[in-house]
């Protein structure tokens, strides 16, 4: 027994003499793998398809509108025009006819061509009220009416009157109520 005591004690004699000889190698832990996502990351993802879908339904609506503001700075050239030219007999006439060759216009560059190319006088009022219902056009159907009469007398605040309700038309009107049916007639959809 005394070798096996002095092995003994000369083992305890190196661990006494080395304190790291009795302490396991390090494991290293397993690696973390990129399945299944944390919730950030999910978070994240479901934000930016988010706001995608918002810049592309934005830029879709801004483009599709473009004819609303094109319709609108002609309104406003054709306002300021009359106001700016010297005061003539047929100026009230001439913003009158600008005014209803521009809604036919608007008209026109949504497809519906066949639609206005004939209506004039309350058919075309009604038409237009049909496509905006919540606006009022009593200005505009007052001076239109009388547009064709021998004498015209429009004052500015007739015009201006007129300028406020088309603004708010152009705005407002959703020519999108229009569906096509098959005998080429127009209904409201």
């Amino acid at each position: 027994m005394s070798a096996a005591n002095t092995s003994a004690s000369a083992n305890n004699s190196a661990v006494a003499t080395d304190p790291l000889a009795g302490l396991r190698d390090i494991h290293m832990p397993v690696e973390i793998g990129y399945w299944p996502l944390a919730p950030g990351w999910w978070l994240l993802m479901i934000s930016a398809v988010v706001i995608m879908a918002l810049l592309f339904w934005s830029l879709r609506r801004y483009r599709l509108n473009a004819y609303r503001r094109h319709g609108a700075r002609q309104l406003e050239q054709i306002h300021q025009q009359y106001f700016a030219a010297p005061e003539t007999g047929d100026a009230g006439k001439e913003y009158l006819q600008q005014v209803n060759r521009l809604l036919k216009q608007v008209y026109i560059t949504q497809g519906q061509v066949n639609r206005v190319a004939g209506l004039s006088s309350q058919r075309w009022l009604d038409e237009l009220q049909r496509v905006a219902p919540g606006t009022s056009l009593d200005s505009f159907s007052a001076s239109l009416t009388s547009l064709y009469a021998p004498t015209l007398t429009l004052k500015e605040t007739d015009v201006v009157a007129v300028h406020q309700e088309l603004l708010k038309w152009l705005r407002s009107h959703k020519l999108s109520l229009l569906t096509a049916t098959r005998n080429g007639e127009h209904e409201h959809a």
